[in-house]
C-alpha cells in the first residue's frame, strides 16, 4: 500500500513538470493496458495506430458498463442482457482492426480480460 501511496503523492508533481499534453502521454504509456496492447499489435504485425484505436473501445465499453451496473432502475436479467449486448458490439468493433485471428489471442491475452468479464457478467475492471 506505500507504493500506491508515494504514487498518489508523485502524480501531481509529474503533472506540474511535464505540463498537460505530456503529462496525459506519460499516463497512456505507463498504463497496463496501454502496454499490453502495444505489445499484442506489434507481436502480430498490425500497424501501430492500431494499439490507441484498440485502448478507445476499450474505454468507452468500460464507461458504458459502468454507466449500466450504475442504473439502479435494471433488473438482473436486464443487467445481464445489456452486458451481453456490450460484449457483442464490442466484439464486433474489435473485429475489424484485430481480424479473427488476432481477435482471439487479444482475448486469451490479459489485454482482453475486460472484454471477457464484460461478455460474462459485467464485472468492473480489475
Amino acid at each position: 500500500m506505500r507504493l500506491k501511496e508515494a504514487e498518489q503523492q508523485l502524480e501531481p508533481k509529474f503533472a506540474a513538470a511535464l505540463g498537460p499534453e505530456r503529462y496525459a502521454d506519460y499516463q497512456e504509456k505507463t498504463d497496463a493496458a496501454w502496454l499490453f496492447t502495444t505489445r499484442l499489435v506489434n507481436a502480430s504485425g498490425l500497424p501501430a495506430s492500431t494499439a490507441p484505436q484498440l485502448i478507445a473501445i476499450q474505454r468507452e465499453f468500460e464507461r458504458r458498463a459502468e454507466a449500466v451496473r450504475q442504473d439502479s432502475s435494471l433488473d438482473a436479467g436486464q443487467r445481464a442482457a445489456h452486458f451481453s449486448a456490450l460484449g457483442k458490439e464490442a466484439t464486433a468493433r474489435l473485429l475489424s482492426p484485430l481480424g479473427e485471428k488476432v481477435l482471439t489471442d487479444y482475448r486469451r491475452g490479459a489485454v482482453g480480460n475486460w472484454l471477457n468479464r464484460l461478455e460474462s457478467d459485467g464485472t468492473p475492471k480489475r
